[in-house]
Protein backbone atom coordinates (compact mmCIF):
# COMPACT_ATOMS: atom_id res chain seq x y z
CA UNK A 1 0.00 0.00 0.00
CA UNK A 2 1.36 3.41 -0.94
CA UNK A 3 1.57 5.82 1.97
CA UNK A 4 -0.27 9.12 1.67
CA UNK A 5 -1.64 11.82 3.93
CA UNK A 6 -5.10 10.32 3.40
CA UNK A 7 -4.02 6.88 4.72
CA UNK A 8 -1.60 7.91 7.49
CA UNK A 9 -2.11 10.32 10.37
CA UNK A 10 -0.31 11.02 13.60
CA UNK A 11 -2.15 9.93 16.74
CA UNK A 12 -0.56 12.74 18.74
CA UNK A 13 -0.72 15.56 16.16
CA UNK A 14 -3.27 15.19 13.37
CA UNK A 15 -1.88 18.28 11.56
CA UNK A 16 1.47 16.55 10.83
CA UNK A 17 1.95 15.65 7.16
CA UNK A 18 4.01 12.99 5.38
CA UNK A 19 7.20 14.53 4.01
CA UNK A 20 10.20 13.04 2.20
CA UNK A 21 13.52 14.91 2.50
CA UNK A 22 14.87 13.55 -0.78
CA UNK A 23 14.76 10.78 -3.36
CA UNK A 24 15.12 7.35 -1.80
CA UNK A 25 14.40 8.65 1.71
CA UNK A 26 11.45 7.44 3.74
CA UNK A 27 8.44 9.71 4.24
CA UNK A 28 7.81 10.74 7.85
CA UNK A 29 4.95 12.51 9.58
CA UNK A 30 6.33 15.91 10.47
CA UNK A 31 6.33 19.69 10.27
CA UNK A 32 9.14 21.72 8.70
CA UNK A 33 11.21 24.14 10.76
CA UNK A 34 12.68 27.22 9.04
CA UNK A 35 15.39 29.56 10.29
CA UNK A 36 16.49 33.01 9.12
CA UNK A 37 20.16 33.60 9.91
CA UNK A 38 22.28 36.73 9.94
CA UNK A 39 25.25 35.60 7.88
CA UNK A 40 28.11 37.70 9.27
CA UNK A 41 27.77 36.59 12.89
CA UNK A 42 25.65 33.43 12.38
CA UNK A 43 22.85 34.75 14.58
CA UNK A 44 19.34 33.36 14.39
CA UNK A 45 17.02 36.30 13.66
CA UNK A 46 13.82 34.48 12.77
CA UNK A 47 12.22 31.05 12.95
CA UNK A 48 8.90 29.47 12.11
CA UNK A 49 7.25 26.07 11.78
CA UNK A 50 5.03 25.13 8.83
CA UNK A 51 3.04 22.12 7.70
CA UNK A 52 5.12 19.92 5.40
CA UNK A 53 4.33 20.52 1.73
CA UNK A 54 6.16 21.36 -1.46
CA UNK A 55 5.92 25.14 -1.09
CA UNK A 56 6.53 25.61 2.62
CA UNK A 57 10.15 26.73 2.29
CA UNK A 58 9.45 29.62 -0.07
CA UNK A 59 6.31 30.74 1.76
CA UNK A 60 8.18 30.74 5.09
CA UNK A 61 11.11 32.66 3.57
CA UNK A 62 8.78 35.39 2.28
CA UNK A 63 7.00 35.54 5.64
CA UNK A 64 10.28 35.92 7.57
CA UNK A 65 11.82 38.47 5.17
CA UNK A 66 8.78 40.74 4.87
CA UNK A 67 9.25 42.60 8.21
CA UNK A 68 12.84 43.38 7.20
CA UNK A 69 12.07 44.51 3.63
CA UNK A 70 11.59 48.21 4.40
CA UNK A 71 15.17 48.89 5.49
CA UNK A 72 16.79 52.00 4.00
CA UNK A 73 19.86 50.02 2.86
CA UNK A 74 19.80 47.05 0.52
CA UNK A 75 20.02 43.63 2.12
CA UNK A 76 21.55 40.48 0.65
CA UNK A 77 19.80 37.14 0.78
CA UNK A 78 21.40 33.74 0.34
CA UNK A 79 19.63 30.42 -0.12
CA UNK A 80 20.16 26.97 -1.61
CA UNK A 81 19.19 26.03 -5.17
CA UNK A 82 15.63 25.10 -4.19
CA UNK A 83 14.88 28.82 -3.86
CA UNK A 84 16.08 29.67 -7.38
CA UNK A 85 12.60 29.86 -8.85
CA UNK A 86 11.57 32.80 -11.02
CA UNK A 87 8.31 33.52 -9.20
CA UNK A 88 10.01 33.47 -5.79
CA UNK A 89 12.83 35.78 -6.92
CA UNK A 90 10.31 38.17 -8.50
CA UNK A 91 8.27 38.29 -5.27
CA UNK A 92 11.41 39.10 -3.27
CA UNK A 93 12.43 41.84 -5.71
CA UNK A 94 8.95 43.39 -5.59
CA UNK A 95 9.01 43.27 -1.78
CA UNK A 96 12.39 45.02 -1.63
CA UNK A 97 11.47 47.74 -4.14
Amino acid sequence: MKRSNETHASTTDPEARLYRKGPGKEAKLCFIGHALMENRHALLVGACLTPADGNAERVAALHMIEPRADRPRAITLGADKAYDAEDFVNELRAMMA
